[in-house]
């Protein structure tokens, strides 16, 4: 059986496959996880499926790395390989904030622009024409048109979709 939170995070327990595979923990013999840190981030989460597999008698194996915690040291390691990923993504996220305050503050716009804005010299700016066409689509949204039939009649009437660029015109 194959459990896969693609595209899911591992600092929440709340992913469809993790859910899946707990309770089925006593008829599997040896889940296989690429990394300790792709099972899960916060150190408390991996103690406890640590201590859910330990309570079912299953072994996991790290494709990447060897899992144990048969001993004291073997769990120390474990604890501690935890608490350093738990560190990074800390760290990164701190990183990333820093990063992002610093090019508000110089007045650009950390990231893509959205649809119905465009970036000009003096910053963030609402595109009248892209934003015409954002209070439409919401307009019709609310009043029960389903977004296939939305998307068609933009397809049909050429309006163009959202710039993938941070520059705008």
């Amino acid at each position: 059986e194959l459990y896969c939170d693609d595209g899911y995070t591992g600092k929440t327990l709340a992913r469809p496959e993790l859910q899946r595979l707990l309770p089925a923990l006593p008829e599997i013999e040896t889940p296989v996880v690429w990394r300790l840190d792709r099972l899960a981030r916060p150190l408390k989460h991996l103690e406890l499926l640590r201590e859910l597999l330990t309570e079912a008698n299953v072994r996991i194996v790290g494709v990447r790395q060897e899992i144990r915690w048969a001993t004291a040291d073997e769990i120390l390691q474990y604890q501690i390989r935890g608490a350093v990923a738990q560190h990074k993504v800390g760290v990164l996220g701190e990183r990333v904030t820093r990063a992002m305050q610093r090019i508000l503050e110089t007045g650009r716009w950390p990231g893509a622009v959205s649809y119905g804005y465009c970036m000009t010299r003096e910053g963030l700016e609402v595109d009248h024409e892209q934003a015409a066409v954002v209070r439409d689509v919401f307009r019709r949204y609310g009043e029960g048109d389903s977004l296939t039939t939305i998307a068609r009649d933009l397809n049909t009437r050429r309006i163009p979709q959202a710039r993938n660029d941070t520059e705008g015109t």
